[in-house]
C-alpha cells in the first residue's frame, strides 16, 4: 500500500495502529473503508451530481473487493443484485461481539424453517469468516428471520423488528451510498410484521 495523502481524507499508513485502537478496526478494513468514501466524493465532484450511479463505481469495486475479500474477517455481504457482485464489508471484532448480543436477544424458532432463496432484489444479508467463538458461521439475516451455522447445527430465531437486518444495513452505510442504503432501509420498511 502507498501513503495516502491528508487532502483526500485518508490517514497515512504510519497512523493506522493508532487507528486500529481507536476505532476497533483491522488497519486494512480502515483502509479499504477510507479508500471508498474517498473514491465515492470524487465520482460524486467529477459528476456534480447529488448521488452516485453505480456504474460508475464498478470499476472500483472490482479493484479493491479483491482486497477485501482475501483479508478481511467479519465479512459482510449484502445479497441484493443479480448479474454483478454484491456490496461487501467487514465487521470490526467489537460489532461481531454486538452482532452477538443481538442473536442472543431473538427468539428460537423449532423446528429450523428453511431459508428463502431467490427472486430479484433484496435477499438479505450474508456474514461469513466470523473470528468469535460465540457464534457460528455463516450467519444470514433475512426478511425478519435469522440462521446461524451450517447442516444440523443450524439455529433459527425469529426477527420481527428486523433489528439484526437494520443494524447490519446501518454497519454498511459508508459502503453501500445513499441510494442504496435508502432502497434497501425501504424494502425492510415493507417486510415489516
Amino acid at each position: 500500500m502507498v501513503e495516502k495523502r491528508r487532502n483526500e481524507g485518508l490517514v497515512p499508513l504510519s497512523l493506522l495502529p493508532a487507528v486500529q485502537h481507536e476505532t476497533g478496526l483491522d488497519p486494512l478494513e480502515h483502509e479499504i473503508q477510507q479508500a471508498i468514501r474517498s473514491s465515492r466524493l470524487r465520482v460524486q465532484t467529477r459528476l456534480g451530481r447529488k448521488y452516485i450511479a453505480d456504474a460508475d463505481l464498478d470499476a472500483f469495486y472490482a479493484e479493491h473487493m479483491a482486497q477485501v475479500i482475501d483479508h478481511a474477517p467479519n465479512l459482510v455481504t449484502l445479497r441484493v443484485y443479480s448479474g454483478r457482485p454484491d456490496p461487501m464489508w467487514a465487521l470490526s471484532a467489537h460489532q461481531i461481539e454486538h452482532l452477538a448480543t443481538l442473536i442472543n436477544t431473538l427468539t428460537p424458532l423449532m423446528p429450523v424453517p428453511p431459508m428463502e432463496e431467490g427472486g430479484l432484489g433484496y435477499q438479505g444479508f450474508l456474514v461469513g469468516r466470523i473470528t468469535t467463538t460465540n457464534l457460528s458461521e455463516p450467519v444470514i439475516a433475512a426478511h425478519g428471520r435469522v440462521w446461524q451455522g451450517q447442516g444440523r447445527e443450524t439455529r433459527a430465531y425469529a426477527d420481527p423488528a428486523l433489528r439484526v437486518e437494520r443494524w447490519l444495513l446501518d454497519t454498511g452505510h459508508a459502503v453501500l451510498g445513499t441510494t442504496l442504503f435508502l432502497t434497501i432501509e425501504a424494502a425492510l420498511i415493507g417486510k415489516e410484521e
